[in-house]
């Protein structure tokens, strides 16, 4: 008889109530975790299902738990060592109707990756051979913004299994350098995205400020919201005190 050994094993949540019973557990592997961040922790995940999720999305989280077991049984409890947060949604690509699987943590997050106790590259191995096994349940994997040198950069070109792979440069900048005032960063911008800009809306009172302090957060924080919600109000998106508007959807 063969020694017991620790195995692998991957579940997908699909529903808040799957997601609610492993919380404790994905939160306990936050605080131990060699590979994560933000993103990819319970808290994130949760509130941007909530809030940011549209109508037809489908939950799609892949909890990895690893397992003694000894032939096909088995043997003492199971412990979380990853998870990798997906959101499944509908999308057209050339005139067909694709079920898309992306980084739930991209809705308005940065660089979501993987959240793995140790050993990144075992999680992300048990993750792919879940979701080929799985590969009638999607058409596409779209994940966005990898760290260089992660497992699926070095290990999916090509990915085998009959897919294909196409890797593209990550080119998205993000933010506001602070050593430029406002109409040095606007002169630098696209012609076209002036010629955007200039036709819409101007928010007053614009300027670059340093958060230095917590203190300050806040408060650049509360200034944000007031933009914002100027703009909606500009703009005629919502009714004055429905709520704020980011990037133009209503749901953010």
């Amino acid at each position: 008889m063969s020694d017991p050994e620790l195995q692998l094993r991957v579940t997908v949540v699909r529903d808040e109530s799957g997601l609610q019973a492993l919380q404790p557990a994905w939160e306990s592997l936050e605080v131990q975790a060699e590979a994560g961040g933000l993103y990819v922790t319970w808290g994130y995940v949760s509130r941007a299902w909530r809030f940011l999720a549209a109508p037809g999305d489908g939950l799609w989280v892949l909890a990895v738990h690893e397992v003694l077991q000894e032939g096909q049984a088995v043997q003492g409890a199971q412990r979380l060592v990853g998870v990798l947060p997906l959101v499944r949604v509908a999308e057209r690509h050339h005139g067909m109707r694709l079920r898309v699987l992306r980084h739930l943590g991209i809705w308005e997050g940065d660089r979501p990756g993987l959240l793995a106790l140790r050993d990144a590259d075992r999680v992300w191995q048990a993750v792919w051979a879940h979701l080929v096994a799985e590969r009638r349940e999607w058409h596409v994997l779209d994940l966005r913004e990898l760290d260089d040198g992660c497992w699926p950069l070095r290990a999916l070109q090509p990915p085998g299994h009959g897919f294909s792979s196409e890797i593209l440069p990550d080119i998205e900048a993000p933010f506001q350098r602070l050593n430029l005032g406002w109409t040095r960063h606007e002169a630098s911008r696209a012609d076209a995205v002036r010629t955007h800009r200039q036709r819409r809306p101007r928010p007053p009172d614009l300027r670059i400020t340093v958060a230095e302090t917590p203190e300050d957060i806040g408060v650049a924080f509360g200034r944000y919201l007031a933009l914002e919600q100027a703009q909606v109000q500009a703009q005629a998106l919502v009714q004055a005190g429905a709520g704020v508007t980011l990037g133009g959807d209503p749901r953010r």
